[in-house]
């Protein structure tokens, strides 16, 4: 993504409202959070497409690991845990958008199963930049 985006993040951010949408009744997504030594190292998000897609599709909305804990092995077991809890729900498909120039993320991902779709779009609707991506998908 881009610096400048990266850059103007604030971690505090909106974290009134999504407090109020984890405990509603039915939060439209699912996140995991992993910590190491008190400290958060990564997250994911599961959810419904925020696309067009069939009824037994979800989506991982995000996979984040801080820098200082990538190569330990946290992004691979939360995708694992997406993929189990999107079988658990009764998904048949996972799919996920990745930037392409993002190797080790899309090496991740083929390890865990996924395939390209050969979807491509670009979209500022995240980060106010344009950001190219491409989808994959994985049976489950």
């Amino acid at each position: 993504m881009p610096g400048d985006y990266l850059g103007s993040l604030d971690p505090r951010a909106n974290l009134d409202d999504l407090r109020a949408i984890l405990k509603s009744r039915e939060p439209p997504f699912l996140v995991r959070v992993a910590e190491l030594g008190g400290e958060v190292a990564a997250f994911s998000i599961l959810g419904r497409p925020r696309y067009a897609a069939g009824a037994d599709t979800l989506e991982l909305w995000a996979l984040n690991v801080a820098p200082r804990y990538w190569r330990r092995g946290i992004a691979w077991a939360l995708v694992g845990q997406s993929l189990d809890d999107a079988r658990s729900s009764g998904a048949l498909t996972l799919e996920l958008w990745c930037i392409p120039t993002n190797r080790a993320a899309r090496a991740l991902y083929e390890s865990r199963g996924f395939n390209r779709t050969g979807q491509h779009r670009t979209t500022a609707a995240l980060t106010g930049h344009p950001l190219d991506e491409i989808a994959y998908r994985a049976a489950l």
